[in-house]
């Protein structure tokens, strides 16, 4: 199997000046415990605003003072006005809809799902928010907010939506809050407003008992973690829909350009980048130099593949006969079922 990839460490300088004028608004609603990490390298050409209705944990992530980040203290819903707000026993799982505990109990314990108290909060519209001009409408997106994620991005208008160009949404497959759309609803909403879904991390889970995690996994199979030969069931996951995987979208203007390039790079799609670099639409807003520019620079952020894993002849040549003597280097393995986002 390959190597993870590490995060890349080079940042495009074309791409990296271009930005530098000009950053990516970017908002993230769930942000308990920071901004993504995959977000962190590319900080400083992000320009995001958070929002988390833990007030507490808003104030503990303020007082960092990181640059480039505001922090908002508000529960985002698809209506305004006050709703219950469910914190459970572990604050991360807290959402606007109650647990489904029959689900929930399939998999986890009374420690994760259970509700510690019932709040009354005062909910506002992503979108009315935008529109009161406190923050830029994002072009990236990140929602994990329990299962109201749908009816946070349905109260978005239309120009709202065409801003944005990236959107990571946790989803669903089974109802783990009572009455929550699950992923064939926010897929559909997302095809339909012109995203492509690229990549779809999921999370799986181990059947409980009582209070026991994963109980048949430790107690019959004498397991203390999860193993590749026995399967866990699909839960939940992340998805990651683009709007820059379209050459329309992506060379409407150069810093249009940049922005995309820059989106699609943070997630680690630089063949996706190559390619759209070769389009012919590329050629109507870049100059052959600065094409080439972009491009080189691409290619020297990517981590180098080890040796065994590099085109041209000559290690064509030692493949061949290393599998002659002592076999090939491995079988096929479908790596990307086992990877931390974006690292696949």
């Amino acid at each position: 199997m390959p190597r993870r990839l590490r995060r890349p460490i080079s940042i495009p300088s074309a791409l990296e000046a271009r930005l530098a004028r000009s950053k990516i608004p970017a908002i993230d609603v769930g942000a308990a415990g920071g901004i993504p990490e995959h977000w962190l390298p590319y900080r400083s050409l992000l320009e995001v605003d958070a929002f988390e209705p833990d007030v507490e944990e808003c104030k503990r992530l303020n007082a960092r003072r990181a640059q480039g980040i505001k922090w908002h203290p508000l529960p985002l819903a698809g209506t305004a006005g006050t709703r219950p707000f469910y914190r459970l026993r572990r604050p991360t799982g807290s959402s606007l809809l109650p647990p489904n505990t029959p689900i929930l109990s399939r998999y986890a314990t009374p420690s994760y799902y259970e509700v510690d108290a019932t709040l009354f909060v005062d909910c506002v519209r992503l979108g009315d928010f935008l529109k009161s001009g406190q923050c830029q409408p994002p072009q990236l997106l990140k929602l994990d907010t329990q299962g109201t994620e749908l009816e946070i991005l349905q109260s978005l208008d239309q120009s709202q939506l065409v801003d944005l160009l990236a959107v990571e949404v946790e989803v669903e497959f089974l109802e783990l809050y009572s009455g929550q759309p699950l992923f064939p609803d926010v897929h559909d909403f997302m095809t339909g407003s012109g995203f492509q879904l690229v990549d779809l991390r999921t999370h799986r889970a181990y059947r409980a008992d009582d209070f026991e995690e994963a109980a048949y996994l430790r107690r019959c199979l004498k397991t203390s973690i999860g193993t590749p030969v026995v399967s866990a069931e699909l839960v939940a996951g992340d998805a990651l829909y683009l709007r820059t995987a379209d050459p329309n979208t992506v060379f409407e203007s150069i810093d249009q350009m940049a922005r995309c390039l820059m989106l699609n790079q943070m997630y680690h799609y630089y063949d996706l980048n190559l390619w759209l670099l070769h389009h012919p639409l590329a050629h109507e807003v870049l100059t052959p130099d600065d094409q080439a520019e972009i491009v080189g620079g691409i290619v020297r952020s990517v981590p180098r593949p080890r040796y065994a894993y590099r085109t041209g002849r000559g290690y064509d040549l030692l493949r061949r006969v290393r599998a002659r003597f002592l076999g090939p280097v491995n079988e096929y393995n479908a790596f990307w079922t086992r990877r931390a986002w974006p690292d696949q």
